[in-house]
């Protein structure tokens, strides 16, 4: 996943009017652990990803698991787009 590809996953996830439910998150499990191969993604999915792991109740956004996603992803995904 490149950096532009995060951006744009980003904007869908902080855009509340998006509905992201039925984009699948089960590919991602266990995506932080270092024998966690790559994965064929979309956009939408990182951007569900982000906004299951990164937004709080509380409306802000965790910066920690932001850049874990963000880390992560440049190896272990590979985004083609919006299917």
């Amino acid at each position: 996943m490149t950096a532009e590809e995060f951006k744009q996953a980003f904007k869908i996830a902080a855009d509340r009017e998006q509905d992201l439910s039925e984009d699948a998150l089960d590919p991602f499990f266990r995506f932080a652990m270092p024998d966690f191969k790559p994965i064929t993604v979309t956009t939408r999915q990182v951007a569900r990803l982000i906004r299951y792991q990164a937004y709080q109740l509380n409306g802000n956004w965790d910066s920690t698991a932001l850049n874990e996603i963000r880390t992560a992803g440049r190896k272990k995904f590979i985004v083609v787009g919006d299917l």
